[in-house]
């Protein structure tokens, strides 16, 4: 039962109070900003501002791959409109001039847009259903209120990955207000005696179009939503989803708004008509853009392309990847994910009958997406804040959530309110400070395993733009460039590419064709002579594409052309030449970087210079150069001693030179920098191996399948190490599954069964 008075428990919260929790709401705002206030590293952004800056020429959206000579006939359909308008005025403006380089490129506008749009997600999710969830709650909700900001501190931590530039970052503000519409347009309205008052929504059809009832703002917000990204097709299935369960809320627990009265003898639902003619009208909205009938059906075309089974996307693009194999990041992230779920479940238990089934079925069912791929863990990290916000706190509960509350309070001792409120912020504070400290030293970034680092600008070593230079220079029209560089090239240079890294923009074939030149080995040569390629980038650090690089350094017929911090770009060449010459000036172009990198040391910060330091090693790596190779990584590590990647290469070289003991120093403090590091656990083991420790050994290589459990390398090594501390059994077992990731190892295969007779 409700009482339809408040008792002295429930007064409004005094001033103290009221100060006191909208102090504490701040602190996600701020974490939220430093979070989103990070270097540029997207790499989609160039293309949707090459995009933008031919719409606001008057060229018009492209329809198929205009920018690329591979599939020029291949259908696209473009449903980022207004996000491309949008960040085209603010981005930096047309290709590289002959004196641009990469200082000369201004972010600075799509950094504070970032930011911005990041705040607004923040404040929407603060201001809790329409009012100040802090604020709104009475004193007796006071101690549910003062732990409000702990949520959402645990939503950011897995919202932060996704905060790029990029149109998700404004469907997130659209899937909150989506969310809060449809719940509302769905909740029971209360009728009087005769149970004839009439839903608000009802009557007249022009509210089915009226952007101030709950019913018609979901068509204006599917429709506005559709010109900024395609994810809009999330309305309908919200709005279907609602409908379904609003029916089975009022039969599986009393469900009530926040002021229901006392007695009601009935309730109105929506009606099947308003419910099937909003349904209608959303699916219409997603037809109201230039596409027309291609935005209604983008979804369906996307999804047939990702689940084609000639190609594995998850293997080409890593935010695809399913977030719980995410190799050698996020390792905070995916540890906070895993008890977000346990948490949630226990919410849901101890609040049965508060939370509405809607977002209870969002939480489970972003959840999965965000299992499935990593892309998806924004929607989630929103979803289990909304999972919170969404308290109702008038609400009458189920007999087991009474009795649950019930127990609680007879095993917690009654403390004064102000005692759980003083908890609550002075925790959210410690928390909020301690994750500040961190974001703003790159600590947490480095720790991560990510790129972007804290501050404006562009992510070091991210961007070859004196690569986009010179094809610009030289009108290239056949390119092929991974994706790390392809959306700059057909920025700054207006390149003719291969492939752009538009997912659905390519048949299956080309997908497949892209990783088999990935791959490197005389078929991607091959491959590279049947596309006619001119030019070959490599950019974003290409570490997938290291094979590739080695195999053009030595080949004859392809010269390096340019290299940088940011990546390689080789030119084919008319006649053979040869490939030492490569290899010389690779080392010069490497000293030169270097000696600028050194002068400017004093200017640079300590994560940057480190990550500077890591690109030219990889430099002298590939000239020969192995003292300067460690030489340059031992620079970096004096600037910034806890970078994971640096400490990983010095610990290969020393273990190269059979310096094992000094070698496991360097992978153990990788490990405790970025515990996700797989291959530290692999080479960690290796060095205790080549020691004659078996027992430790396993217990690295043991660690190294749980990090990536297709490491083929690992398991290999995880049964010889089993083998000598005298565990057969686990060894065969462990050479098993190594054969199972490479059927076609002959050695393998012939060990295992000479090991079974």
């Amino acid at each position: 039962m409700t009482n339809s008075g408040h008792s002295s428990s429930d007064a409004l919260p005094t001033r103290m109070t009221v100060w006191i929790l909208a102090g504490v709401s701040l602190i996600p705002l701020i974490i939220g900003v430093l979070l989103a206030w990070h270097s540029l590293s997207d790499i989609d952004i160039w293309f949707h501002n090459r995009v933008g800056r031919e719409l606001l020429s008057g060229e018009g959206p492209p329809t198929n791959s205009d920018f690329t000579f591979s599939a020029p006939e291949h259908p696209w359909t473009n449903h980022e409109f207004l996000f491309q308008l949008m960040i085209a005025p603010l981005g930096p403006g047309g290709p590289l001039g002959e004196d641009d380089s990469l200082l000369a490129v201004d972010v600075s506008g799509w950094n504070f847009m970032r930011t911005g749009f990041s705040a607004l997600i923040l404040l929407l999710l603060i201001f809790g259903d329409g009012r100040l969830l802090l604020l709104r709650s009475r004193t007796r909700l006071g101690w549910n209120a003062s732990w409000w900001s702990l949520p959402l501190l645990v939503g950011l931590m897995l919202l932060w990955p996704r905060l790029i530039f990029r149109p998700e970052l404004i469907s997130y503000v659209f899937f909150i207000i989506a969310v809060r519409r449809i719940e509302n347009a769905m909740r029971p309205t209360p009728c009087g005696d005769a149970g004839t008052k009439q839903p608000e929504h009802e009557g007249h059809w022009s509210r089915y179009l009226n952007p101030r009832h709950d019913v018609g703002a979901i068509f204006w917000l599917t429709v506005f939503w559709a010109w900024f990204h395609g994810f809009a097709a999330a309305v309908p299935v919200i709005w279907l989803l609602g409908g379904i369960l609003s029916l089975l809320q009022t039969r599986i627990y009393a469900f009530r708004t926040y002021a229901t009265p006392a007695k009601t003898k009935s309730e109105s639902r929506i009606s099947l008509r308003t419910w099937l003619l909003v349904l209608g009208l959303s699916l219409a909205g997603l037809a109201l853009t230039p596409n027309g009938i291609n935005g209604l059906l983008y979804p369906l075309k996307a999804l047939g392309q990702f689940s084609n089974q000639s190609v594995d996307m998850r293997l080409i693009i890593s935010e695809l990847a399913p977030l719980l194999e995410t190799r050698n990041s996020l390792h905070w992230t995916l540890w906070t994910f895993r008890l977000s779920l346990v948490w949630s479940a226990l919410w849901i238990l101890f609040t049965w009958g508060r939370i509405s089934l809607l977002r209870i079925a969002l939480l489970i069912i972003t959840a999965t997406a965000a299992v499935l791929g990593q892309r998806n863990l924004g929607f989630y990290a929103l979803a289990f804040c909304l999972l919170h916000s969404g308290y109702f706190s008038a609400a009458v509960g189920t007999r087991f959530s009474r009795l649950l509350g019930s127990s609680v309070r007879k095993v917690l001792p009654k403390f004064p309110p102000v005692v759980p409120l003083a908890l609550g912020a002075m925790l959210t504070i410690a928390i909020g400070a301690w994750w500040g400290s961190q974001i703003i030293s790159d600590r947490f970034y480095l720790r991560e395993g990510v790129s972007r680092r804290f501050g404006t600008e562009l992510t070091p070593s991210q961007y070859p733009m004196a690569g986009a230079q010179r094809i610009r220079e030289t009108s290239g029209d056949r390119v092929f460039a991974n994706l790390g560089g392809a959306a700059l090239l057909l920025d700054r240079a207006e390149a003719h590419l291969f492939i752009d890294g538009r997912t659905e923009a390519f048949p299956p074939a080309l997908w497949a064709q892209y990783r088999q030149i990935r791959r490197g080995g005389d078929k991607a040569l091959l491959e590279l002579e049947r596309i006619k390629a001119q030019q070959v980038l490599i950019g974003g650090g290409g570490s997938a594409f290291q094979q590739l690089t080695a195999d053009l350094l030595a080949h004859d017929r392809w010269r390096l052309e340019l290299v940088e911090e940011g990546g390689w770009l080789f030119f084919k060449t008319g006649t053979e030449h040869r490939a030492e010459t490569d290899l010389l000036s690779l080392a010069k172009e490497a000293d030169r970087l270097e000696n600028i990198l050194i002068g400017e040391s004093e200017s640079i910060p300590g994560s940057r210079f480190a990550d500077r330091c890591l690109a030219i090693s990889r430099l002298w790596k590939m000239a020969g150069e192995p003292d300067r190779q460690e030489a340059t990584l031992r620079r970096g590590l004096e600037r910034r001693a806890d970078h994971p990647p640096l400490l990983h290469n010095l610990g290969n070289k020393l273990m190269e030179r059979q310096q094992f003991a000094r070698a496991r120093e360097y992978f153990n403090g990788a490990l405790r920098e970025n515990p996700n590091l797989a291959g530290s656990a692999l080479n960690l083991g290796a060095c205790l191996l080549s020691e004659k420790r078996p027992s430790e050994a396993t217990k690295a290589f043991a660690r190294a399948v749980r990090i990536n459990p297709d490491l083929f390398e690992a398991w290999v090594n995880l049964g010889i190490a089993l083998e000598q501390s005298g565990q057969r059994e686990k060894s065969k077992k462990a050479f098993e599954k190594a054969l199972k990731l490479r059927p076609q190892d002959e050695r393998l295969r012939h060990y295992l069964s000479t090991r079974s007779r």
